[in-house]
């Protein structure tokens, strides 16, 4: 392959701008949304269910 022809890099630690990081943002915002999501359904069940 390509890839094993050149030195190893190591990993640089001074790049703060990483993609990870916009993917973990982004993972604990879909995290909260499905976790609020669970809690209205379930809130939403439980009124109905008390309403009848």
């Amino acid at each position: 392959m390509a890839d094993e022809e050149q030195p190893k890099e190591p990993l640089a630690p001074e790049e703060p701008e990483a993609p990870p990081n916009k993917l973990h943002e982004w993972g604990a915002a879909a995290l909260i949304m499905v976790l609020l999501a669970g809690i209205l359904y379930t809130f939403l069940s439980f009124i109905r269910g008390a309403g009848m």
